[in-house]
């Protein structure tokens, strides 16, 4: 036989007692501690004050139009090879200048207007019996980001060794955002801290200097670095050297600071998942 309920009634026992009472002081301690109790819990567990976060986009990253290169040579009586479209470096430095060909491409693979492959062909005269020793390469660019927007002037910094004597040399590799802290959000306002060129343009030739740059560019907070990198190379003495850099720009990871209210929405779920418990 099926037996239902057909009728419940809850009992509710009310006590009541004056204001300065053992009752009234033993009630409102374990109020107290009921409200206080999760909150400590909560807090001494760590992370109930959300300190960053982070979120993931592909930067919109373009070249800027300027490069420098710089080599060392095996020849004492030409021992540097430098070459660039900056005024200072074709100003003061062009009887150093021995790049007869440089070719760029920007790669916008899924149509989105962003750029995912950068390529950059530099094709080096050599004088004879001259090897290449170390190469320095030095790429500006323009990075964005939108969804915490930031503006600002990054680069490209490749730098080997080359202790052979090579005919063509082929980087490939991927550009990732460096932080050193996380970045302050605000959806409207853009974070042009950064936003001017890694390579001064002032008059003084001392600033233009590879160590200069990088000197000041690696004590930025937030910067681009090359990783994933994998290098293929083809051996023999020629007359002109080939450097081929192919880098993708992939999806990055970005930290940043929350705001007051994403704050708050993550201590007030650990605060009731407590309390409720």
């Amino acid at each position: 036989m099926v037996i239902l309920e057909v009728f419940s009634k809850n009992i509710v026992i009310s006590y009541k007692s004056t204001f300065v009472s053992k009752a009234t002081l033993l009630a409102l301690t374990f109020g107290v501690v009921t409200v206080v109790l999760p909150f400590v819990i909560a807090y001494k567990s760590k992370g109930f004050w959300i300190k960053r976060d982070v979120f993931y986009e592909q930067p919109d990253i373009k070249f800027r139009g300027e490069y420098i290169f710089f080599a060392s040579t095996n020849n004492l009586s030409k021992p540097v090879i430098t070459c660039s479209t900056l005024p200072p470096y074709e100003q003061t430095l062009e009887f150093l200048d021995t790049c007869s060909t440089i070719k760029i491409r920007e790669i916008d693979e899924n149509f989105d207007n962003k750029v995912d492959e950068f390529n950059l062909n530099l094709q080096i005269n050599l004088p004879e019996e001259t090897q290449l020793t170390s190469v320095n390469l030095v790429v500006p660019l323009e990075y964005k980001l939108h969804i915490c927007p930031v503006h600002m002037q990054a680069a490209i910094i490749f730098q080997m060794f080359l202790p052979l004597a090579l005919s063509h040399y082929m980087i490939f590799g991927d550009v990732i955002t460096m932080q050193t802290s996380p970045l302050f959000c605000h959806k409207r306002k853009i974070n042009n801290f950064y936003n001017y060129s890694i390579i001064s343009n002032g008059n003084d030739i001392n600033s233009y200097k590879l160590d200069a740059i990088i000197k000041e560019y690696s004590r930025r907070n937030i910067s681009t670095t090359l990783t994933n990198v994998y290098t293929s190379f083809a051996l023999g003495k020629t007359r002109k050297f080939n450097m081929d850099l192919k880098i993708r720009y992939p999806e990055d990871n970005i930290y940043y600071r929350p705001g007051f209210w994403q704050i708050m929405k993550w201590a007030w779920v650990q605060y009731l998942a407590i309390y409720n418990g």
